[in-house]
């Protein structure tokens, strides 16, 4: 499940083949009535990949109080979540370990299984190199692949 905090309205579902995983991925918005929806995704979810923009700090004050809600959620609760910091090519962005900081990741997360990735979409899907989120990607997979069961 994807959340991104931006404007888009409705919510798309892409399919890819990653290392042998045949794998779903939701794009839910991030606008304001977008995490109402969420929870009708939750159950189906085995992770959660929440893209940030780490340039915006209004918008990672959002992304906090998102990830609180979503967090709080039980059906959520031990799920593994990668966490796309987006924007890294930009001089003002924050890096991984102070997005874990500013976030409380730390405390949010208690009994999932976390993982700040950096990357630059629009630089890395231009040069057709996708290693960032395709590393993210791939620390996901194993993760739900050890704990499928519980999942």
């Amino acid at each position: 499940v994807s959340s991104r905090m931006d404007k888009c309205m409705k919510s798309e579902q892409t399919t890819l083949l990653l290392d042998n995983y045949n794998v779903s991925i939701y794009d839910l918005n991030g606008d304001l009535k977008g995490p109402e929806l969420w929870p009708n995704y939750y159950v189906q979810a085995h992770g959660i990949v929440f893209v940030l923009d780490s340039t915006d700090l209004v918008c990672m004050k959002e992304a906090k109080m998102t990830l609180l809600h979503l967090l709080s959620d039980p059906r959520v609760t031990g799920k593994p979540i990668l966490v796309l910091a987006n924007k890294q090519d930009k001089k003002n962005a924050l890096l991984p370990c102070d997005i874990i900081e500013y976030l409380l990741l730390e405390k949010l997360i208690n009994k999932s299984l976390c993982r700040v990735e950096p990357c630059s979409a629009i630089n890395d899907l231009q040069k057709e190199n996708y290693q960032p989120i395709i590393e993210g990607l791939r620390w996901l997979l194993a993760v739900i692949g050890d704990r499928y069961e519980e999942l």
